[in-house]
C-alpha cells in the first residue's frame, strides 16, 4: 500500500513522529513518501521525498498552488494520503479529495484560535476525511469542539522506539562535552523554542532551584523562533554561581537524557509531549506542567511531577521535589518506563495506524 504522508515545515514532536512512522511503515511492507516543503529536516530517513512548499500560515494563493500540485502526484502514486497537523491537513485533504483516494489526518497538538472563515473550512474539510487521528483525549476534545464529528476521530498516542534510550552511554564524556559537572544535578528540557513551550517560565524557575540546589546545571535542547531572546536572557542571568545552557539541535537526543538527572516539560500548552515519552524510555523523572495530553502521558502525575501551568514558581517546587527526594524520582522513573513499555511503544502505534489505512 503506497502511503503519502503530507506535513508542513516541522520540528520537535511532529518532525521526530514522521522519522519513526515513515522508517516504521517501510519495516512492515508499506511504500511511504513523504510530501512536505523541501526545508523540512529529517534523520536517518531513508523514505522517498517530492517537495511540496506547504507554508507555515495559511494562505490562500500558496495553499491552492500546493494542492494543485499535490493532487495528481497523490492520483498516480499514492493509495492514502495521511496529512499531518492542520496546515498539512488543509493541503493534504483537498488534494487527496481531488485525486479521489482517501485521506487520514492526524492531529497532533490542541488547535489553535481559527478565524471564522478558516474554521468553517477546516470543519467541512475534516469531516471529509476517512479518519482523523487524534494523539491524547485532550486533542480528540479540541477537535469535537471545532466542529469535527466525534465518530471521525479515533485516539492513536504517539510512540516510540525504547531502545535507543535503554543504551548504555558514557555519561561522563557526555557531560565533559557540555562542560557539566559530575557532581552537578543535570537538569534538561528539549523541543521546539517557542512561545508555547515555556522554556522563558522555564529560565525564571532555574534562579530560584539554584537557591536550594547550587550547582545545579540547566540545559536546553531545540532551536525555534525564541532561541535568540532565550539566549540573551541566559546570557544576562549566567555567572560562576549560575549555569543555564542552550545546546540548540542535538542529534543524539538519548545519550543527552543519559546524562541527565531529570527532565522538565514547561509547556503552556502540548498535544502529547514526545518528549516525556523519550524520557520515560530512559527512566527519568519528570516535572511537567499539567496541561493537556501531558495529564494523560503521565498517567495524572503517577508518572511524573504535574505542576500548575504558567508558573515558574510551581515548576521549581516541581524540579526541587525530585532534586530533593532520591528515591521518588526512582518511584516516578520506573513507573513511566513500565507506562511507556505498555502504552507508548512505536509498535503499538503502528499497528494501529496500519489498522486504520486497510479498513475500509
Amino acid at each position: 500500500m503506497r502511503i503519502a504522508l503530507v506535513v508542513r515545515p516541522a520540528s520537535g514532536g511532529i518532525r521526530r513522529h514522521i522519522e519513526l512512522l515513515s522508517s516504521g511503515l517501510e519495516r512492515e511492507g508499506f511504500s511511504p513518501f513523504i510530501c512536505s516543503p523541501s526545508s523540512l529536516i529529517l534523520r536517518g530517513v531513508s523514505t522517498p521525498r517530492i517537495p511540496i512548499e506547504i507554508t507555515h500560515r495559511w494562505n490562500p494563493v500558496t495553499d491552492f498552488r500546493a494542492i494543485r500540485e499535490l493532487a495528481p502526484i497523490l492520483k498516480s502514486r499514492a493509495d492514502v494520503a495521511h496529512a499531518h497537523g492542520v496546515r498539512g491537513a488543509m493541503v493534504g485533504l483537498p488534494a487527496a479529495l481531488r485525486a479521489g483516494i482517501p485521506a487520514i489526518v492526524t492531529l497532533h497538538n490542541l488547535l489553535p484560535a481559527m478565524s471564522i472563515p478558516y474554521k468553517l473550512a477546516f470543519r467541512r474539510l475534516m469531516n471529509r476525511a476517512k479518519k482523523v487521528i487524534a494523539v491524547s483525549e485532550a486533542v480528540a476534545v479540541s477537535a469535537r469542539s471545532n466542529g469535527v464529528s466525534a465518530d471521525k476521530i479515533i485516539i492513536i498516542p504517539n510512540g516510540i522506539n525504547p531502545a535507543p534510550f535503554q543504551d548504555a552511554f558514557d555519561t561522563n564524556e557526555i557531560r565533559a562535552r557540555y562542560a557539566i559537572s559530575l557532581e552537578a544535578p543535570m537538569v534538561l528540557a528539549i523541543g521546539r523554542l517557542s512561545y508555547e513551550k515555556g522554556f522563558d517560565l522555564l529560565l525564571n524557575a532555574s534562579a530560584l532551584v539554584k537557591k536550594r540546589f547550587p550547582n545545579a546545571a540547566f540545559a536546553l535542547a531545540g532551536s525555534g523562533p525564541e532561541f535568540d531572546r532565550l539566549q540573551e536572557a541566559a546570557s544576562r542571568m549566567n555567572s560562576d554561581s549560575h549555569s543555564f545552557r542552550l545546546l540548540g539541535e542535538v542529534a543524539n537526543i538519548a545519550e543527552l537524557m543519559a546524562a541527565a538527572d531529570l527532565v522538565v516539560i514547561p509547556s503552556r500548552q502540548e498535544g502529547q509531549g514526545i518528549v516525556a515519552l523519550e524520557a520515560m524510555a530512559a527512566g527519568k523523572p519528570i516535572a511537567a506542567a499539567r496541561v493537556g495530553g501531558l495529564i494523560e502521558t503521565l498517567d495524572g502525575g503517577r508518572c511524573g511531577i504535574l505542576v500548575s501551568p504558567g508558573d515558574a514558581t510551581a515548576i521549581a517546587e516541581g524540579i526541587i521535589a525530585i532534586l530533593s527526594n532520591p528515591d521518588r524520582a526512582s518511584l516516578l522513573a520506573r513507573a513511566g518506563r513500565d507506562r511507556l513499555l505498555f502504552e507508548y511503544t512505536i509498535d503499538k502505534m503502528l499497528f494501529q495506524i496500519m489498522k486504520v489505512y486497510t479498513t475500509q
